[in-house]
């Protein structure tokens, strides 16, 4: 095999995680109208692991990244395609499945979601840059730690509270064990519909350095900005911006608290 034949191997997980985080997470916060959502997802009767922006309540997908590849998988269109990058002039109007590394890779925070945005007819961005909300400052601070650590040793797994079998026979939906406890998760029951159990637990997500830990080391909630370490509440990520912690400092907070063993 020549050089011209050879393929580019792909990219490690804790990279494509974040890329995947850092474009979802600008999706969510430039579009707080159109109610999205960052969820995980396992499509394929459970062969992908994705991190999927969804529109609420009805959970409809409109972007998802398969984090065990590199499919991008683009859902609903919010209306007419737009003029994007020069490199999705190479993907027709019906294309459903971009490669989504390569191009979330070496551009500014913005430069994969701006694409999927004009491609998929998504509403235009505002003048203004859009409010740290306990929302959108919770997912920055995630987008900041899994950055950090994603050429690192040690990467993070991040597991949504809902465990979204997407059919796959050997498990069923549900909220995950470690998630019983939180605020709202306690009171659902096997017989409420599925959206209605989602619509809460999805508001959480765990941080760990080991693969589905019983007790995971962070918990936020990506609603209210609530934190948990080592399963006792600490102070909101949105209290402690206001008293003058950055975002870097914030996502240093959560790295400390994965890398201790109380």
């Amino acid at each position: 095999m020549d050089s011209s034949e050879q393929v580019a191997p792909e990219p490690r997980t804790a990279l494509k995680r974040a890329v995947a985080w850092r474009t979802a997470s600008e999706l969510v916060r430039h579009h707080p109208d159109l109610g999205l959502r960052i969820i995980e997802t396992h499509p394929c009767d459970g062969g992908y692991d994705c991190v999927t922006v969804a529109r609420m309540p009805d959970f409809q997908t409109l972007a998802s990244f398969n984090i065990r590849g590199t499919g991008l998988l683009l859902g609903e269109r919010g209306g007419r395609r737009r003029p994007g990058p020069s490199w999705t002039d190479d993907y027709p109007d019906d294309a459903s499945v971009w490669r989504y590394p390569q191009h979330g890779l070496g551009e500014g925070p913005d430069g994969l979601a701006e694409a999927i945005e004009a491609f998929q007819g998504f509403p235009e961005r505002g003048p203004e840059k859009p409010p740290l909300t306990p929302t959108n400052l919770s997912i920055v601070v995630i987008g900041e730690l899994l950055g950090r650590v994603a050429f690192g040793s040690r990467p993070v797994d991040l597991r949504n509270a809902w465990f979204d079998s997407s059919g796959y026979s050997s498990f069923s939906n549900g909220p995950r064990p470690w998630s019983r406890g939180l605020p709202g998760v306690g009171a659902l029951t096997e017989d409420m519909p599925w959206t209605q159990q989602a619509a809460v637990t999805t508001r959480y997500w765990s941080l760990d350095r080991r693969s589905e830990p019983e007790q995971p080391a962070v918990i936020v909630d990506l609603a209210s900005s609530a934190l948990w370490i080592h399963g006792k509440p600490e102070t909101r990520l949105a209290k402690r911006f206001a008293g003058g912690q950055g975002i870097r400092a914030l996502a240093w907070r959560l790295e400390q608290a994965l890398d201790s063993n109380s």
